[in-house]
């Protein structure tokens, strides 16, 4: 894996972006749950935002994330990838904290990582297979 220097610009955005995601975990938790206290049709996914910078999260609606965080960060998700079979939120919950507890030592800040997008798929097909890359 390549280490990068981060540009100052994006640097900044995190905590912006790390604030927003907060509420979008709230909003979520607050989402009417299965008797079992699980949520169905749940993928992990893989957004490529560039200068080697990637985020790792859980998504019922993956294309419209895409869509929030270009968005709330300014910059275009370039493209992604998610999990091709939907699972429960805690099926998913698991695969995407081993994938950020596997890439720890590059994690900039929540669920922002200095590392490959190549690199971050090939970890996570080794859980379930990857969709193709999608672009926006």
């Amino acid at each position: 894996m390549t280490d990068l220097i981060i540009d100052n610009e994006f640097k900044n955005l995190i905590p912006l972006l790390d604030e927003k995601e907060r509420g979008h975990q709230r909003k979520r938790s607050q989402t009417k749950k299965s008797s079992s206290g699980t949520l169905p049709n749940t993928v992990v996914y893989v957004f490529d935002i560039g200068n080697n910078i990637c985020k790792i999260g859980i998504s019922k609606r993956v294309a419209e994330r895409a869509k929030e965080i270009s968005n709330q960060s300014g910059r275009k998700v370039l493209r992604y990838r998610h999990t091709k079979k939907q699972t429960t939120n805690v099926t998913a919950r698991a695969i995407e904290q081993a994938c950020h507890k596997y890439f720890n030592s590059h994690r900039m800040q929540g669920e922002f990582f200095n590392a490959g997008f190549e690199d971050i798929c090939n970890f996570l097909e080794s859980y379930l297979p990857l969709t193709e890359e999608l672009f926006i």
